[in-house]
This record gives structure tokens, sequence and C-alpha cells, in this order.
């Protein structure tokens, strides 16, 4: 597998959906599912964190998925609530770039006990 080919269904991606790398990524992963050389191209400089990450599950997990009460969190929900206590906020809508990362107002105090909770679980985690 050249990664000329998988750079050229890239650019041909992002030429098809003129620029936007949102729906770039949408056409590519589509055409990844019945083009296995493409698939594997995209993937191959994952493969060890891809394998790493399976192996660690079953260790874990003994391959069970875990059921909905058992997640501890939604991923979206808990990235905007994540970011929102480190003073920052994702901008809806998709554009060109993708969303967009601001600050939000600046808030002292709120920082100030951010970084104390992040270096009191540093803390802990040495321990």
């Amino acid at each position: 597998m050249s990664e000329e080919y998988v750079v050229e269904k890239i650019k041909a991606a992002l030429e098809t959906a003129e620029g936007n790398r949102i729906e770039a990524q949408r056409l590519l992963i589509a055409q990844a599912v019945r083009d296995h050389a493409l698939l594997l191209g995209l993937a191959k400089p994952h493969l060890k964190a891809i394998a790493t990450h399976a192996v660690e599950f079953v260790a874990r997990t003994g391959g069970e998925m875990p059921t909905a009460e058992e997640k501890p969190h939604e991923s979206s929900g808990s990235l905007n609530k994540i970011l929102s206590q480190v003073g920052l906020r994702v901008k809806a809508g998709e554009g060109k770039e993708g969303p967009q990362v601001q600050l939000s107002e600046h808030n002292p105090e709120r920082q100030a006990s951010t970084w104390d909770t992040i270096a009191g679980a540093f803390r802990r985690k040495k321990h």
C-alpha cells in the first residue's frame, strides 16, 4: 500500500467536499469501508495503539462491553463539561476548520480551583 495512494484519496475527498474537512472525513470513511487498501493505509500508522487498546480492553474486562448504565460518562457532554471547567467552550457549527475552541470569560477563582484539582489528582496518583 503506497502512501501516495492514501494522500491522493484524501486530496480527492477534500476537493469533493470543497475544502470542508468534516465532510472529507465522512467521505474517506465511506470509501474506506469499501476499499480495504485505503482502510489499511489510513490505519497503518495507528495499528500499535489500536492493538494496545484492544489487548488492554480484553485483559481488563474479559471482552465484555459495558452497558449504558456502567459507562462513566457520555463523550460529547463530558468533553463540554471538562472544557468548561478549564475555561474553554466549543463554538457550535462545523466550518472548513471544524469546531472552534474559544476561551470563555476569565474567572480567576474558578481557574485557580481547577488547577488545584488537577494538581491534587497528580499528587494522589503518585502515592
